[in-house]
């Protein structure tokens, strides 16, 4: 695994460290389809300023559920069963409930193609696709 990166340049400091779990969640022994990590699963990333960046929890199948940032702020992951990502959701500092939380969604046709990106806005994307699945259009 790698531990650190030593970036370019040779005038500073640039070093990425990386730090992995050294054992399983203890809730992976009770519950093993929801272990929140495994031994080996990365846990932080450290930039050359000392910036944290934190991985809080996986999915069986590997997958970032959720990572806290730097700066605390907590970034949650969804995936649909084929493993598609379908919603972040960046929490606010309202634990209680999601009115504060910035979440995007991703809706896919059954092709897994995207079919529409809703911004927590409102906003949205929506991608159209040929036959061959090329896109052919994208509409706001």
């Amino acid at each position: 695994m790698v531990t650190s990166v030593n970036g370019p340049r040779t005038d500073v400091s640039d070093t990425t460290t990386y730090t992995y779990y050294a054992s399983d969640d203890a809730a992976c022994a009770s519950a093993p389809t929801t272990c929140p990590h495994r031994k080996g699963d990365l846990w932080k990333v450290t930039d050359a300023l000392g910036r944290i960046s934190e991985t809080l929890a996986y999915d069986g199948a590997g997958r970032v559920l959720s990572v806290k940032d730097a700066n605390n702020v907590v970034t949650d992951f969804t995936y649909h069963p084929r493993g598609w990502l379908t919603a972040r959701k960046v929490r606010g500092t309202n634990n209680a409930s999601e009115a504060d939380d910035q979440i995007t969604a991703i809706e896919y046709w059954p092709t897994g193609l995207v079919k529409k990106v809703t911004q927590p806005d409102g906003a949205f994307t929506a991608y159209t696709y040929d036959a061959a699945h090329r896109l052919t259009d994208i509409a706001d």
